[in-house]
């Protein structure tokens, strides 16, 4: 049997009633103050009832904000002193907490995925193994295209590790019938060292590339309904969904996809000479009107951030655009993009 950290004990024996404020102990605690000895009968002259009293000295003591010194009256430490102790304490608690949470929803997720009973054509993947089973069958099925969104999932950077030889092939059905393909990237797979040479493969092999900031998860749709969604759990351990033909859910996943596609800004490996832009400044723009950051721009290009930030400016200027939004649609404009 496999042995648990006891995470509620732990926090338990840092502060015994961390997880509650204890608002209702407020005023009392601020009479309290007025002297530096206090008993049962000064409170009670006060207008507190001794249940309340007895419950707030137990639980002032417990925080060491109070020592007693009798059965019925206690000393009240200085607040000074007493509360940034006490307030340690529950930080210790919170960190506790806090550490504890991943671990505690790594058990929660695996219940969840072995529990809970999957809709009527949904199949539940765990780990990369299953989300690479499920994408081969789509492609098996596929009869004339496959379309796809990527974002930094487990799966997508295990693809990225492939060998180049790999993104090189034709993306093929069972019949070895080729397919359409076209994807939908997020700007943030360019912090990848390979994003840029596997794009390119990806490219020479017929895949159409748009990139898109922002994007939730990772999909892949093919013309028969089927759907992989491709996930990361708070340990990045891959988790996601089998969607069978059918489904409402792979129409709505389709649709995404198609969507996302169309917000897209195009991204060409070839650009062609326009006046006053280089093939440079052409990949600049595409990369900035897809969300990417200057840092993220001049990782791509392998140049300085310096330098992107110098040629942006220039980009900008022989636009005549303000924003770099106003940049991107301006460029589009003149088939830049």
């Amino acid at each position: 049997m496999t042995d648990y950290p006891d995470y509620d004990r732990q926090a338990a024996d840092l502060v015994p009633d961390a997880p509650e404020t204890g608002d209702e102990f407020s005023g009392i605690y601020l009479a309290m103050l007025e002297q530096p000895v206090v008993s049962i009968a000064d409170l009670q002259r006060r207008g507190f009832s001794t249940t309340h009293i007895l419950d707030a000295f137990d639980r002032f003591a417990s925080r060491g904000m109070v020592q007693r010194i009798s059965d019925d009256s206690v000393r009240v430490l200085p607040p000074d002193v007493s509360l940034p102790a006490f307030a340690g304490r529950l930080e210790e608690f919170a960190r506790v907490l806090r550490s504890s949470a991943p671990g505690l929803n790594r058990f929660y997720l695996k219940g969840l995925m072995n529990d809970s009973p999957a809709p009527r054509g949904v199949s539940r993947l765990a780990g990369v193994v299953d989300v690479g089973q499920a994408t081969q069958q789509l492609l098996a099925t596929a009869q004339h295209w496959v379309r796809g969104s990527r974002t930094d999932t487990p799966y997508t950077k295990l693809l990225l590790e492939l060998p180049l030889e790999f993104h090189e092939r034709k993306v093929t059905n069972k019949n070895n019938s080729p397919l359409s393909t076209r994807a939908v990237l997020d700007p943030i797979l360019i912090e990848h060292g390979r994003f840029g040479e596997v794009l390119h493969a990806r490219a020479r092999a017929g895949e159409d590339q748009r990139l898109t900031s922002g994007l939730p998860f990772s999909v892949l749709v093919n013309d028969q309904g089927l759907a992989v969604v491709d996930m990361h759990a708070q340990d990045d351990e891959a988790i996601g969904f089998f969607i069978t033909a059918g489904a409402a859910t792979g129409r709505a996943l389709t649709r995404l996809v198609d969507w996302t596609w169309r917000l897209g800004t195009p991204l060409r490996h070839q650009t062609r000479e326009v006046s006053g832009f280089d093939a440079r400044d052409q990949q600049i723009l595409s990369l900035l009107a897809g969300g990417a950051t200057d840092s993220t721009i001049a990782r791509q290009l392998g140049v300085s951030q310096r330098t992107i930030e110098r040629r942006i400016r220039r980009i900008m200027d022989h636009l005549n655009a303000t924003t770099r939004f106003q940049a991107g649609v301006l460029g589009a404009k003149r088939g830049l993009l």
